[in-house]
Parts: structure tokens; C-alpha cells; sequence
């Protein structure tokens, strides 16, 4: 096999597992996706440099689904290099504003280290702007205390 199309091929494997993983997020099927996650993982907050472990990431989908019970990442481009998968998320989730609901959307960014061997995730550190998604949800209460 060439290494170009070794390369593809573990493109393609990493990219299917974050599909699965996003997949497995969007339905809160926490078993499912702590499958994906070596257990000695690193996950990695990139804003602000918290980090936990495998234990931990229960806990914090959990504050996640608290927040967005429709929390739902859905990968939009994917780049490998090496064993690291960049990959650049569309997430939604709908907002309660006042008496209605709102979807928001954003743009998330992580970077997945693979162990070549398992195919599972040894180190996955993540990037949202938090404090945009703040800001507009929070415009969103604005608006909808002036109507």
C-alpha cells in the first residue's frame, strides 16, 4: 500500500469516527460514545486550558445537555495530519427565549490525536468561542424582552 493511500485510508477511518462520535453525542448515548476515547485520554478545553480525563467527559456532556438538550455537532470539513484530525463543527441547539425557542448555531474546532492502533482518541482538544455563544443567546433574551 502507498503511503498516500494509507493516509486516505486512515482518513477516512478517523473522519467515520467522529461521525459515530457526533452521532452518539446528538443522542446522549454516553456509552457509545466513550468507546471512541482511549482510556488514558486527555480531553482538552482550548479557551481555557481545563483538561479531564476519560472519567470526566461523561460529567461534562452532561453540563453540555443540561444547557442544549438538542446539542448537536455535525463535522463540516475534516483535515488529517499525521495521527491529528482538525476537524471544524456546525453545532446547534435550540435556546428556550421567553415563551418560544430559538435555534443557535456556531462553529467549533477540534483536534483529535488517534492511536493508530485502536483507532481511538488519546488526546482530543477543543475550541468554541463560548463567549460569542453567550453574547448571542443573550441578545436573543434582549430581543425577545422587547417585543
Amino acid at each position: 500500500m502507498t503511503e498516500k493511500s494509507e493516509s486516505t485510508e486512515m482518513l477516512d477511518r478517523y473522519c467515520a469516527v467522529i461521525r459515530e462520535l457526533c452521532d452518539a453525542v446528538a443522542a446522549h448515548d454516553t456509552d457509545h460514545m466513550l468507546r471512541y476515547f482511549d482510556d488514558s485520554c486527555v480531553f482538552v478545553n482550548g479557551v481555557d486550558g481545563r483538561h479531564t480525563a476519560k472519567d470526566g467527559l461523561v460529567e461534562f456532556f452532561q453540563q453540555v445537555w443540561e444547557s442544549f438538550p438538542d446539542y448537536a455537532p455535525v463535522p463540516v470539513e475534516m483535515h488529517l495530519n499525521g495521527d491529528v484530525l482538525a476537524v471544524i463543527f456546525r453545532t446547534t441547539a435550540t435556546v428556550r427565549v421567553g415563551e418560544s425557542e430559538q435555534i443557535v448555531s456556531w462553529l467549533m474546532t477540534s483536534f483529535s490525536t488517534f492511536d493508530p492502533e485502536t483507532v481511538t482518541i488519546v488526546r482530543d482538544v477543543y475550541f468554541a468561542d463560548e463567549e460569542a455563544l453567550e453574547e448571542t443567546i443573550q441578545r436573543l433574551h434582549e430581543a425577545a424582552t422587547v417585543q
